[in-house]
């Protein structure tokens, strides 16, 4: 069984696979990445969003042509335990960036991402004082400490390289000293090979080379190992040249590690940088959340100046806003280790000032590019002292066009009747303020505008060997995924595995970003994840819950387009005796059903995903039957197959279908269906990926069931079939463990009425992408996820079924992210759960589901309690 699919022992929740794509090690499967050209709604570093009308100030709007809908990426899955294997972190990091990166000249490098030079220095001045005097750091060959490189003693190349490269701490001390800027010096250089940077939140054991570290306003700097927070940029050194392909890709692989870590580890982090060198050729590197970039390599034996300006831009800069550092983002003085004081500015233009108490959820920071959000419980400071109970204060890099999250949630509920709309307010969470992070020049945080350029710099590069593996091996890799069918119960996928992709790194895209905004918004409550619920009924009556918001969200016309584990939340009632809630949350990708905006990227949480979405293709709608070329079928697809032509690879197009004048083609589009669909792949994961605790089943039934799981849930084929082909998914029922199979069978009626929904839209004559009245269909399944809820109340040990508890990444420095949950065995639920029946007029034909009769004495006593 692959390590993948044994739930148990995994480090990480799974759920936390969100925006990676989870396939099981050796499998070269992978979804297809695509190039779209990108239109951005503003640009410029900085530049306010455009208003709509006056209605909402601050809401930026999209410009220019657009494809139909979204199309979703799936992120390779960065290994969370780096301990283990450093490398493997690194190589997903490099996985995810892509096969190339823009590549800027030196100088214009220096002009877009460094920041600006202290006008108070000349840089002519500044290397004429190096030339000069007694001891010159610059003479006519360049640096003169690496006139006379040391000998390579014998058995020591790793500790000759170090030796090698020492003078370049000297180098930048001296560029450093000998500029008199009034400005405070924020930069030390120096190198510590050997001691890895201590982190807060996400374990790293890379050692980088050398180290650009921030000097305290105080100007003394300790003789201690640094933290990952007070790096500014990072180093790596080869002594070989950049012909050596070997040591080029060991380079850049490590320095894209550093950046990673930087970023990922540093809540306070907006970008960074790094350089690379091979014996004498220097690159510069910057990241943010939607760019990687690289300088062209220069000499800076030659190219000396651009070394000089590129130390003094980071020694003498504005801010430290101008390093990478979010100010409104600070270390809380006082208080225990990873506490911050957040500055959210809210809508009527008044700052509001949180303090952390607990990091209730990082996982997406990991990816170097995307949203990197990060949800915080804190609790609001008025003139430094604690006031009022815990928030929540979520912080994302969002798409700069995107209409923000708190409008989104406005929109909705306006669309709706007054009646509806106080229906839906209780399963949302309530906005007590958001908006754009303020930079200290007062426009919006935005990631860079990097100018267009035709060059593109090779992140791996292969030798003529490799290449040449790579295209012997490109056909003994198809089809292996026989590792995860290696259990008798698991049946194979019926896709053929002759026409399953091949991941081939010559033949990858890279992934364009549209430039983002930082945006921050803060919730009133604070609740669990379902993903981390361990009480079988509470995360179904939270699923529950989030059926009835949707089914308002799609009363009202709009679609949520990313329902997951993560997405709903579960928040317990201050009184005991009464039922929580559960909440949908995460609307930032919501948008109107027949809405014809699409973004570059949308990232997506496979494991819940609607089948249809995942292939980007209806399963009842053939429109290459009807005539429609690729592009009309899959713009996703059209795009890549147009960039595949422009880096000159071979296209046929004698293959390309007509388009039939009298046919009505679709191009795909995200349905209500599929919000309905993830909801229910959310149960079966609970069902089957989490499973029951305790479990006591003998060992192989476990295991048949853990085989089943990662099947399901990573394998596209397996995936499709179990949802779409008639009794495969109910043979899989029997293998759960016996209190849960009665909610398997419940599963599986809501599966066949979802297929036949998708097969009645999709193929009525006036199919247009959009779907019906899907009123119906929610009252089905909100009335089976609550008689889940309730139904399956014990084990066979006479328990409350629990399920298995997530494991907790074990790189997390504060241990106590996650409190445990006491599992509540009764509660006095019916009076709260019949008025929330009554609202929404739903289960009117269900039994009672709400009869304690059957409960012990004790029980009934604990729950009037």
């Amino acid at each position: 069984m692959p390590p993948s699919a044994k739930r148990r022992c995994l480090s990480v929740p799974l759920d936390s696979i969100n925006e990676y794509d989870a396939v099981p090690d050796g499998d070269s499967y992978e979804l297809p990445q695509v190039v779209i050209p990108m239109v951005l709604g503003v640009s410029g570093s900085g530049s306010e969003p455009s208003s709509d009308d006056g209605e909402d100030p601050k809401e930026p709007q999209r410009t220019g042509p657009l494809p139909p809908d979204t199309p979703r990426v799936n992120k390779k899955e960065l290994n969370r335990d780096e301990d283990a294997d450093v490398d493997a972190f690194r190589k997903a990091v490099l996985a995810d960036i892509g096969t190339w990166v823009k590549e800027l000249p030196g100088w214009s490098f220096a002009k877009e991402l460094l920041p600006p030079l202290d006008p108070a220095l000349n840089l002519d001045d500044v290397i004429r004082v190096l030339k000069t005097g007694p001891n010159p750091v610059l003479g006519d060959n360049g640096w003169t400490l690496f006139a006379n490189p040391p000998p390579v003693p014998p058995g020591r190349k790793s500790s000759w390289e170090n030796t090698f490269y020492a003078p370049l701490v000297q180098i930048i001390a001296d560029i450093i000293k000998n500029a008199p800027s009034t400005r405070r010096k924020c930069l030390h250089f120096e190198q510590r090979p050997n001691d890895p940077p201590l982190y807060t939140y996400k374990s790293y054991t890379g050692m980088p080379d050398g180290q650009g570290v921030l000097v305290p306003p105080d100007g003394i700097l300790l003789n201690q190992n640094r933290s990952w927070d007070e790096i500014i940029f990072t180093a790596e050194y080869k002594k070989k040249g950049a012909t050596n392909t070997e040591s080029r890709n060991k380079n850049i692989m490590q320095l894209c590690g550093n950046l990673s870590q930087t970023m990922r580890d540093d809540p306070a982090r907006r970008f960074t940088y790094g350089i690379t060198m091979e014996k004498f050729d220097m690159r510069l590197w910057y990241c943010d959340r939607s760019e990687v970039v690289v300088s062209e390599s220069f000499n800076i034996m030659e190219s000396y100046d651009l070394l000089v300006h590129f130390v003094l831009s980071i020694a003498y800069p504005e801010s430290l806003w101008d390093l990478g550092f979010d100010t409104t983002m600070t270390r809380a003085v006082g208080e225990d280790e990873g506490q911050y004081i957040i500055t959210v500015p809210d809508q009527d233009g008044v700052e509001r000032k949180y303090l952390t108490l607990q990091l209730l959820d990082n996982h997406n920071a990991d990816a170097l590019r995307g949203r990197g959000t990060r949800v915080w419980k804190a609790v609001e400071l008025v003139d430094g002292e604690r006031k009022g109970n815990p928030v929540a204060i979520k912080d994302a890099w969002i798409d700069s066009d995107r209409t923000r999250e708190g409008y989104l949630m406005k929109r909705i509920l306006e669309d709706l009747s007054q009646d509806d709309r106080e229906k839906l307010r209780p399963y949302l969470l309530t906005v007590l303020c958001h908006g754009d992070v303020i930079s200290p020049s007062g426009v919006a945080d935005t990631t860079r505008v990097v100018p267009e350029t035709t060059k593109r710099f090779i992140m791996r590069a292969l030798n003529r060997n490799q290449t040449a593996r790579l295209k012997s091996q490109g056909e003994s890799r198809r089809g292996n995924h026989a590792h995860i069918f290696r259990h008798p119960g698991v049946p194979k996928p019926t896709v053929p595995t002759s026409r399953r992709p091949v991941s081939n790194p010559m033949h990858k895209t890279r992934i364009e970003y549209d430039q983002k905004t930082h945006y921050r918004i803060v919730f009133k409550e604070v609740g669990t994840p379902i993903v981390k619920e361990v009480s079988f009924n509470n995360a179904f009556y939270a699923l529950f819950d989030a059926c009835l918001a949707l089914l308002y969200i799609h009363k009202a016309g709009w679609v949520h387009r990313d329902v997951s584990s993560s997405n709903i939340l579960w928040i317990n009632d201050t009184d005991p005796s009464k039922l929580g809630r559960g909440k949908l949350v995460d609307l930032e990708y919501a948008k109107k059903e027949d809405d014809a905006s699409q973004h570059l990227i949308q990232t997506a949480t496979p494991f819940f995903m609607a089948v249809e979405v995942r292939q980007r293709n209806y399963r009842f709608f053939d429109n290459e039957e009807r005539g429609q070329t690729p592009m009309e079928r899959d713009p996703a697809r059209g795009h890549a197959e147009q960039h595949t032509a422009r880096v000159g690879q071979s296209t046929d197009t004698s293959k390309t279908p007509r388009r039939s004048e009298e046919a009505n083609l679709r191009p795909f589009r995200y349905m209500k269906l599929h919000d309905i669909e993830s909801v229910w792949w959310i149960a079966v994961y609970l069902l089957f990926y989490r499973g029951i605790h305790p479990d006591d089943r003998p060992e192989d039934l476990r295991e048949l069931q853990d085989s089943i799981a990662a099947a399901m849930f990573e394998n596209t084929e397996v995936r499709s079939d179990v949802f779409h082909l008639g009794k495969q998914f109910a043979s899989y029922i029997d293998k759960l463990h016996p209190s849960v199979q009665s909610a398997g069978y419940v599963l599986e009626s809501i599966r066949v009425k979802l297929n036949e929904a998708y097969k009645e839209t999709e193929n009525a004559q006036t199919f247009s992408g959009v779907s019906r009245d899907t009123t119906a269909l929610w009252k089905t399944v909100c009335d089976q996820m609550l008689n889940i809820a309730y139904g399956t109340k014990r084990s066979s040990l006479g328990q409350h079924v629990r399920l298995v508890p997530p494991e907790e990444p074990i790189n997390a420095y504060i241990a106590s992210r996650t409190p445990s949950r006491t599992i509540m065995t009764s509660r006095n639920t019916a009076a709260s759960v019949t008025n929330r029946l009554e609202a929404t007029t739903l289960a009117t034909d269900v039994k009672d589901p709400y009869d304690r009769s059957d409960e012990d004495e004790g029980q009934t006593k604990r729950g009037q309690e």
